[in-house]
């Protein structure tokens, strides 16, 4: 009986390890990190736009620690950026990443380290200024996290969109050139006399444009067609 005891003991011995065993690795495999979606404030941008770049770092369940260990953010395809992002809370004014000044702030969204099986999360926000001399393509952003031997990664889009050129007269603030007058040679009293006027260089900036003429003491109310100014004139009016 003493013998039958120890060996049941015994087996009650190896099903409890074996539920610990089961324990140990039911939490090991709970443990983890992650990159959530990279969230930028427009779709499309153009050289020189400042870009705003959000996401958030969690760690889950590092042996108790739940501390990042290394944060690495990139911009790649044609022209790249590449970095190590700092992961001590605070705020970084021009921070040099690879030769990019960025500005970055690490804050603390959520945490629970005070037990086994808690978690950590960290924001981070990036305003980044596009340099001119960046091509118009569309570029891969990603973020790569690690911590206790782990790793976690999220990829995105950067669109450099294709931009149409404003006119020179909307860059330089020009104004617009009258280059063409078109009246009448011969005028017969007591008719109507038509006048037309061209301006070049003519755009969507000249849309509140008004032009005035003034005919021999007359003014002449214009219409514009595009590009072109008409007017009529009553002759009758007109001193001999």
């Amino acid at each position: 009986m003493n013998g039958l005891k120890i060996l049941r003991n015994g087996k009650n011995l190896g099903v409890i390890f074996g539920l610990i065993f089961a324990i140990l690795i039911l939490n090991i495999a709970l443990a983890d990190v992650s990159v959530s979606s990279i969230i930028t404030d427009k779709q499309n941008y153009n050289p020189g736009d400042v870009v705003k770049i959000e996401f958030n770092a969690s760690i889950v369940d590092q042996s108790g620690a739940c501390v990042l260990d290394e944060v690495n953010f990139s911009i790649t395809d044609g022209i790249s950026l590449s970095c190590s992002l700092p992961n001590d809370f605070g705020t970084y004014t021009d921070y040099n990443c690879n030769g990019h000044n960025i500005n970055l702030t690490v804050t603390q969204k959520y945490y629970n380290c005070n037990q086994y099986g808690g978690n950590n999360t960290y924001y981070y926000v990036i305003y980044w200024q596009i340099p001119n001399n960046w091509n118009r393509e569309t570029y891969t952003m990603g973020v790569n996290i690690s911590s206790g031997g782990k790793t976690g990664t999220s990829n995105t889009t950067l669109n450099i969109a294709n931009v149409t050129p404003l006119p020179p007269s909307c860059i330089n603030n020009a104004s617009p050139v009258i280059k063409r007058i078109n009246v009448p040679q011969v005028v017969i009293l007591g008719e109507m006399m038509l006048i037309s006027i061209k301006v070049i260089d003519t755009d969507d900036a000249y849309d509140t444009l008004n032009l005035t003429a003034v005919y021999n003491g007359n003014t002449v109310t214009l219409t514009r067609y595009g590009n072109i100014w008409k007017g009529t004139i009553n002759t009758a009016t007109l001193g001999v």
